[in-house]
């Protein structure tokens, strides 16, 4: 994106509402997918996007988590297959909530549903 375009307040909000509405997925800074190409990547509708993210609330109760700290406890899960064990790509789609924070460290993302907690030396305690 053009850093003019981010610096925007307007471009900024609308983006953060297409986000949250699952129009796009950010799977890098500034880098988006569209719904349609995740649906033809992974065969995940937002309806299932949405879901996904309903069904592993359970694991939000955890201080810090991410796609790869839950992969093994969720890997059989038949939406989870889906991801063809891309657990970079389900860490993009859990941190798409409004009670989701996230924290990018070492090209890595911590996620956590206290986002005043997201903070280096939290995370190493």
């Amino acid at each position: 994106m053009d850093r003019r375009l981010v610096n925007l307040p307007a471009f900024i909000s609308a983006l953060n509402k297409k986000k949250m509405m699952l129009e796009l997925l950010e799977t890098a800074p500034k880098q988006f997918l569209s719904i349609a190409k995740i649906n033809e990547i992974y065969g995940l509708t937002k309806e299932e996007i949405r879901k996904i993210q309903q069904d592993l609330s359970e694991h939000y109760q955890l201080p810090f988590f991410n796609g790869h700290s839950i992969w093994q406890k969720i890997k059989h899960l038949p939406l989870i297959q889906q991801f063809q064990e891309n657990e970079w790509m389900l860490t993009c789609i859990l941190r798409q909530q409004e009670t989701v924070g996230s924290l990018q460290v070492a090209g890595g993302i911590i996620l956590s549903q206290n986002s005043k907690a997201l903070s280096l030396s939290n995370i190493c305690e």
